[in-house]
């Protein structure tokens, strides 16, 4: 029985399991391997362009994507769970988008990315995600959107959070993955929440 048999851990992806250049430094490999060694689970949280890099760690459970949207078995090209906002979003969004002319959004339908009045924040995470976009109107995207996200100054962002949640209360979450992005999920979808309920498929008792 192995030291961290019934334990699951969980990594973030961007700059912190992998660099700025999407590569596992070599004493987080070593790590890992330990880590495995010993009986235990690894996984991250990661957004829905991770499929490219993750053969690069010895991941060895299904991965928690797009703020806590959805968890995809990578082994088996199989999505366990994903959530989708709510069938209104096109309108709260379309408002949203008219009262905040500034805004840069992405809405994520499927694998699919469509990007409403993309600013200069908008075209560097398009440029970083480097995977296939498409430019157009709101009412032109197909639903439903397991999530979006709004680019801008944080400042703005704050707003723009505030906005959202006092109109839609229990519609969304709006969580900052950074502090240019605001992402949004459907209300209770979280990084935590979909990391408990990941757990709880794999028969782990605990987190760690």
């Amino acid at each position: 029985m192995g030291k961290f048999d019934g334990l699951l851990l969980v990594s973030d992806f961007d700059d912190t399991l992998y660099d700025s250049h999407h590569r596992v430094p070599p004493r987080n490999l070593a790590a890992i391997n330990y880590w495995l060694r010993e009986g235990g689970r690894v996984t991250v949280r990661a957004y829905t362009t991770f499929a490219p890099y993750v053969h690069l760690a010895p991941i060895n459970a299904p991965v928690v994507l797009s703020n806590g949207s959805a968890i995809y078995d990578f082994h088996t090209d199989t999505m366990l769970v994903e959530t989708q906002l709510d069938p209104r979003a096109p309108q709260d969004f379309q408002a949203l988008m008219d009262a905040i002319p500034s805004l840069g959004m992405e809405a994520y339908h499927g694998e699919d990315i469509y990007v409403f009045r993309p600013n200069w924040i908008t075209d560097l995470h398009m440029k970083k995600v480097g995977t296939d976009y498409t430019v157009c109107p709101i009412r032109e995207m197909p639903t439903p959107w397991t999530k979006a996200i709004l680019q801008q100054d944080h400042g703005v962002l704050k707003e723009v959070q505030s906005w959202l949640l006092d109109r839609f209360p229990r519609r969304y979450e709006a969580i900052f993955s950074n502090h240019v992005y605001l992402e949004i999920t459907d209300h209770g979808c979280n990084k935590g929440g979909m990391v408990a309920r990941l757990a709880q498929m794999l028969g782990i008792a605990r987190e760690n």
